[in-house]
């Protein structure tokens, strides 16, 4: 139930030689995602140095301006950003996390995404976040919720709906959107690396795809669904652990 870091002793002999093989397992797994991480973070420095620099020559200012060269150098950045995330997401999968409140992550994804894309237009209304609890790390929830809010607001019209509730020991949070919708048979396909179904400028088509990957290692789940005729819009509904208050 993840309440433990280690399997206690029991005094039973035989018991207690699966339990201590079994803690010098998960202590090897979490140096082994302990080293990846620090091998990601490593390499993506490397990278990022030399994207720097090609970003600064080839833009307007730079000694050699080319606009598309400009453009992709920083979608590579941004790319190894969201992956950055995820690696460091995926490290601390296996490791406890106490009771995280929800209400400061969704704030700060509004405040970010209507910024970012609702120039005012788009309205949020939050239902149930005071209070709720996810177990899961801040880190894992601002990369999940930050990726899906601001995926509502991209393709909103008006209005982005937030709720959350709790259900037997679970957290199920609710992320609805006044848009278009998705074509029901291209749903299944959204959450896919890389793919998406418009060619907006404004995505990159990760988002969806790292946060499904962080609620599968929350033991969660993510579902989408159009809004129910006459209304218009995509549903995103996340099925998480709920946040135990642990001692």
């Amino acid at each position: 139930q993840g309440k433990a870091e280690a399997v206690a002793a029991t005094g039973i002999a035989n018991l207690d030689a699966v339990a201590e093989a079994t803690n010098r397992l998960s202590a090897s797994l979490r140096r082994m995602a302990e080293r990846g991480l620090q091998d990601a973070e490593n390499l993506a420095h490397a990278i990022k140095t030399p994207l720097s620099l090609i970003v600064l020559r080839a833009g307007a200012a730079g000694a050699s301006p080319d606009a598309d060269i400009s453009a992709a150098a920083e979608r590579i950045a941004r790319q190894i950003d969201s992956r950055l995330r995820r690696v460091r997401a995926a490290a601390s999968a296996g490791v406890l996390h106490p009771a995280t409140g929800l209400a400061e992550t969704v704030a700060d994804a509004v405040l970010v995404a209507s910024r970012a894309h609702g120039q005012g237009r788009v309205s949020a209304s939050l239902s149930g976040i005071e209070g709720a609890k996810v177990s899961a790390s801040r880190e894992q929830l601002d990369e999940m919720v930050g990726a899906l809010v601001d995926n509502a607001f991209r393709h909103a019209q008006a209005h982005v709906e937030i709720a959350a509730r709790a259900e037997a020991g679970r957290l199920v949070l609710t992320i609805a959107d006044d848009g278009p919708g998705i074509p029901a048979d291209r749903l299944a396909l959204v959450p896919e690396r890389g793919r998406r179904l418009d060619e907006r400028p404004d995505g990159d088509g990760l988002g969806l795809a790292i946060a499904e990957d962080i609620v599968a290692d929350l033991g969660g789940t993510l579902s989408l669904a159009n809004r129910a005729a006459p209304a218009t819009g995509l549903i995103v509904t996340l099925d998480l652990p709920a946040g135990l208050n642990r001692t």
